[in-house]
């Protein structure tokens, strides 16, 4: 998994907005994630939350650019 893709993005901003975390938008979302992202994407919602940052409609993928290229 290279990008997270806007339809993930769409559903972790739905989720966000419920549950007010990052790893609760992920347990908001996870039924509707494909099964091969979905352990990627759950991970990457613990980094940001764990990290206090947040993403955007513009930065989205830059942020998980960053996860990816974390060291």
């Amino acid at each position: 998994m290279t990008k997270l893709g806007k339809r993930n993005f769409d559903l972790l901003c739905m989720g966000v907005k419920v549950e007010g975390t990052w790893r609760g938008a992920y347990h908001y979302a996870w039924e509707s994630l494909y099964s091969n992202e979905d352990d990627t994407i759950k991970y990457f919602c613990i980094w940001l939350d764990k990290n206090g940052l947040s993403m955007g409609y513009k930065n989205y993928e830059d942020r998980f650019k960053e996860y990816k290229n974390r060291a």
